[in-house]
């Protein structure tokens, strides 16, 4: 078992890991080396702000009685002679100190960062936390980090990951660990990777990319709609889960649109900085016009997710990155016709790719060079190529499932860890104003 945790997503958290300590608040500069291998993501210096979060509380005239069961929360409320009762969802707490949790096997790790399996004490439900060595990030960087936590902490949609809860601990070192949902298949590179390595063919099959089209997309329409763009959309980003779970994941690189006073703006706001990975990166991030980027960005990372996915690989992968952007911007956008140079028949299980007129629509629609061309989101939710069913969705992640196998933690070992010293880096149940604006600096 502890073979294939060992084999998870280790292309994945290493992107992330290095993407969470690129950059600084207050400079408008990218790092940048074009020798890297082309999946190395390419880091920047974010600029972005968190938004505003109230507490929801009870008026401190009133009186309340709160019984929890495992499933609802019944909240009788007295006031002024009246009795009300209504039916409230039980917060599901995680903790904000370190033994609290049973940590298990490493299945992934950075440059600054290891992610582990763990399990929380008082139930054992699993999680995974990545855990980023403080002391071996440049000091300007911390707040990087926390900004992309804070962004977390207030996603609420099931296409997109989330942020359980952050606090920092000393162990050798000053180190932060952030908890997350475990997601027991990895990311949608894992599946492609396995099913190569397999020989069951290239590509992940027609089923499964209508299925994690659709997720991502609907993930995406959320992000958008929050005026966040991801910058960063490939198969390594994409989460799965055997129970048909799919998100978005990896925002290290991710920003709010800002107009030039640097205050989030969805009018007038943009994003600036060349980032993203090469293969997946749109024609005007890579142009860095003055006037910037908007979400169509994201949507050309999205078709080129889709040419991934069923074919098993990025166009152009195998140029460096320079060829890549060399190619992204001086010739017609990639498509099917990219994988056919030489007269390539088309590889074992992605034939369904050349033969599909819906699939072909979404790539024409997405890799469009004019940005404003493009699709939304929304738009591409309207196609029947990613219209499923719910049963026709599980059914397809389930054949992942079935094919690729779990990363199986059932049966590995968790331990407790000692620890000098924890501390809370955020309230878990919401992130209060007050905070959210201690840590980007301004109120």
């Amino acid at each position: 078992m502890a073979s294939l945790a060992d084999e998870a997503t280790a292309e994945t958290a290493s992107t992330d890991a290095n993407q969470l300590t690129a950059g600084s608040d207050h400079k408008a500069a990218i790092q940048v080396d074009l020798t890297n291998d082309v999946t190395s993501t390419i880091h920047h210096v974010k600029q972005d702000s968190t938004t505003s979060a109230e507490n929801s509380t009870v008026p401190a005239s009133e009186t309340t009685e709160t019984t929890e069961t495992t499933e609802t929360t019944t909240t009788t409320t007295k006031s002024q002679g009246e009795e009300k009762t209504s039916k409230l969802p039980v917060i599901d707490e995680w903790p904000s100190v370190a033994d609290g949790y049973l940590i298990g096997s490493k299945i992934g790790a950075g440059a600054f960062a290891v992610v582990h399996h763990a399990r929380r004490k008082s139930d054992k439900k699993d999680c995974a936390i990545k855990i980023i060595n403080l002391s071996e990030l440049q000091e300007e960087d911390n707040a990087q980090v926390m900004e992309e936590i804070c962004m977390m902490r207030n996603f609420d949609h099931p296409n997109v990951l989330k942020c359980y809860g952050a606090f920092n601990t000393r162990r050798k070192n000053d180190e932060l660990w952030v908890v997350m949902p475990f997601m027991n298949l990895g990311s949608a590179l894992r599946v492609l990777t396995i099913r190569r390595n397999k020989g069951i063919g290239e590509g992940i099959g027609e089923a499964a990319t209508r299925a994690l089209l659709q997720s991502t997309l609907e993930g995406l329409m959320y992000l958008h709609d929050q005026d966040i763009i991801h910058r960063d959309i490939k198969a390594g980003n994409i989460l799965l889960d055997s129970n048909g779970s799919v998100c978005i994941a990896d925002f290290g690189v991710s920003s709010w649109l800002k107009n030039v006073s640097g205050v989030k703006d969805r009018s007038e706001g943009v994003a600036a900085t060349f980032v993203g990975t090469p293969c997946w990166m749109a024609p005007e991030v890579m142009e860095q016009k003055s006037d910037g980027y908007k979400q169509p960005a994201d949507v050309w990372s999205l078709g080129i997710t889709a040419l991934e996915l069923a074919k098993g690989y990025a166009p152009y992968y195998s140029l460096s990155p320079m060829g890549i952007v060399v190619k992204t911007l001086q010739e017609d956008p990639p498509s099917l016709v990219s994988y056919e140079i030489g007269g390539n028949a088309p590889s074992a299980g992605t034939e369904w790719a050349h033969r599909s007129s819906q699939f072909k629509k979404i790539i024409k629609n997405t890799l469009v060079r004019n940005a404003s061309k493009r699709h939304t989101a929304s738009q591409l939710l309207q196609s029947s190529f990613v219209k499923m069913t719910l049963q026709e969705h599980l059914e397809a992640i389930q054949s992942l499932s079935e094919t690729c196998g779990i990363i199986d933690v059932s049966n590995l070992s968790v331990s407790e860890v000692e620890t000098k010293t924890t501390s809370a880096l955020f309230a878990l149940k919401q992130i209060n104003l007050s905070e959210r604006s201690i840590i980007n600096g301004k109120f």
